[in-house]
């Protein structure tokens, strides 16, 4: 990490721990892996909408991304991510309407 940002710390530890590509996570949640690559690395603020969808999917919440909160808390009552509307948005509509 080249700037003290615990978000981007806290979804590169998240993303190692549970085995996932950073091109995969930034393919969840419709970003491209450059941005989620300096998110990460702290040079680039996450947007609320962007974090959001992040904790989302990886099922924590925004608390812990943030670091306001050291316990994950994952959100075991959220519906599944293909039901998450930043999700949604990255399909056309007949895909959602498939979903």
């Amino acid at each position: 990490m080249t700037k003290e940002s615990p978000i981007g710390q806290r979804i590169y530890d998240l993303r190692i721990e549970r085995d996932i590509q950073q091109g995969e996570l930034a393919n969840a949640v419709g970003l491209h892996q450059s941005v989620l690559n300096r998110i990460e690395k702290g040079n680039r603020p996450a947007r609320d909408i962007e974090i959001a969808a992040i904790a989302f999917y990886l099922q924590v919440s925004s608390d812990y991304l943030l670091g306001l909160s050291a316990v994950q808390q994952e959100a075991k009552d959220l519906p599944p991510h293909e039901q998450n509307p930043v999700f949604l948005r990255n399909l056309n509509s007949q895909e959602q309407n498939l979903v």
